[in-house]
Order: C-alpha cells, then sequence, then structure tokens
C-alpha cells in the first residue's frame, strides 16, 4: 500500500515518483530526459493537490539506475525550480515494478504555506566554535578542510 503524500501540518511528503503515465500506469517511453520530465511533472501535479507547488519544496531525493544519467536528468530538474532545493541524488541496482525499466524516482519534502527560500551564501561566514549555538537554529562553521554547515542541538 502506497499514499501519495503524507501531510503533517504544513509539511508535505511526497512518496517517491517513477515516470509513469497517470492515465495508463505504464511507464512512459523514452530516456533519462523524457522519464524526468514525466516525473516532475507529477511531483507538481501531486503537490499541488497537496496545497502546496514545486517553489516550495525544500528537499528532493532521487534515484537514478545510472549515474551516468545525472547530468542529463539536472538539467531537466533544474529547469523546474526557481530556487534549487536541497537535494539527494544516488545510483540504485533497480526501481520497483520488475516488469519495467525505470531510470529514475524522485521523491519530496515541502512546505503548504509560501516562504522566501533562499540558497546558502558561496562562502558563510565562520564563527568560533567556542561560541556556542542558539538552540534550534542553524550555524556555520570554519573547519581546516573547508567551510560546512552544522547545526545546533
Amino acid at each position: 500500500m502506497l499514499s501519495k503524500a503524507t501531510i503533517l501540518g504544513d509539511l508535505v511528503f511526497i512518496s517517491g515518483i517513477g515516470p509513469h503515465d497517470p492515465k495508463t500506469g505504464r511507464q512512459v517511453e523514452g530516456g533519462i530526459r523524457e522519464q524526468t520530465r514525466t516525473v516532475m511533472e507529477l511531483m507538481k501535479a501531486a503537490l499541488e493537490e497537496a496545497g502546496s507547488s514545486l517553489d516550495d519544496v525544500l528537499k528532493c531525493t532521487v534515484f537514478l539506475t545510472d549515474i551516468s544519467h545525472y547530468a542529463e536528468m539536472n538539467e531537466v530538474y533544474g529547469s523546474y525550480f526557481k530556487v534549487a532545493p536541497a537535494r539527494t541524488c544516488v545510483e540504485v541496482s533497480k526501481l520497483p515494478r520488475p516488469d519495467e525499466t525505470c531510470m529514475i524516482e524522485i521523491d519530496a519534502i515541502a512546505c503548504k504555506n509560501p516562504w522566501q527560500p533562499r540558497p546558502l551564501p558561496a562562502r558563510p561566514p565562520a564563527i568560533s566554535l567556542g561560541q556556542g549555538f542558539p538552540k534550534g537554529r542553524l550555524a556555520y562553521a570554519s573547519a581546516a578542510e573547508g567551510e560546512g554547515l552544522i547545526s545546533a542541538a
């Protein structure tokens, strides 16, 4: 059993979406570009049905059966967002539905209320770890290997 989406407060959790024609339930024809476009259109529809939109996506996870498709997928995927959400992309050996050859599946977390997404600055300001972090806030820190984002407890 699968829910297309789960809503908790203002958060919308979209289940993994594969490249399937909503009318027939069958996998769409074509390569990674066509499959990515189909997945993104289905995600857009699911988000709108849940009272959200692609503009309100906070995080996506992209599952590819061949990581060499990353650049083509990324080009299509990126065209759907004004501000890119956080994302994880991994290669998997197979996606569900053993009788099909889906190349991609994407899940998402979105917010129902409009917000103003802001990409992280290219070089976050450094702070001293000794200063401590405000509870429940994100803070930047600078490490010997480079800069990174760490979260406060």
